[in-house]
């Protein structure tokens, strides 16, 4: 079973958008590998299904359900990108390939008033994977 590649980033995001577009593969092999080491245990510790979640992003479409939410808060909170409710700009940009510093900036502002851990991580990585999108 191949893992999510998007580093967290990545899908999270992706998520509710009904659009036809996808991640070139040279950019979601990149994410894979940064989310790799921790897929399993969040998949365990959220209960989510990978092969749910491995369709969703290779459909630019991930589920709006709060397991999927948390799945990328862990995801990012192992890569120490996520530290007490906040986005460490600085990690993203160092940690994944492609995301430049401008963009997780202007991710962390859109994102930084929405209600809950979990929520704030999706919305975050949704915003990432719209604006790589473009």
């Amino acid at each position: 079973m191949s893992s999510p590649c998007v580093v967290l980033l990545i899908l999270l995001v992706i998520s509710t958008t009904s659009q036809s577009k996808e991640i070139p593969s040279n950019i979601l092999e990149h994410w894979k590998q940064v989310i790799l080491p921790y897929r399993e245990q969040c998949v365990t510790e959220t209960h989510i299904d990978p092969d749910t979640l491995i369709s969703a992003l290779k459909e630019f479409h991930l589920p709006e359900e709060e397991e999927i939410h948390c799945f990328w808060k862990c995801i990012l909170e192992h890569k120490s990108f996520f530290t007490n409710g906040k986005i460490d700009v600085n990690r993203v940009v160092q940690g994944v390939p492609f995301v430049s510093a401008e963009l997780t900036t202007t991710c962390v502002v859109k994102t930084n008033r929405e209600e809950g851990q979990c929520r704030r991580a999706h919305a975050f990585l949704q915003c990432v994977i719209r604006n790589t999108l473009q």
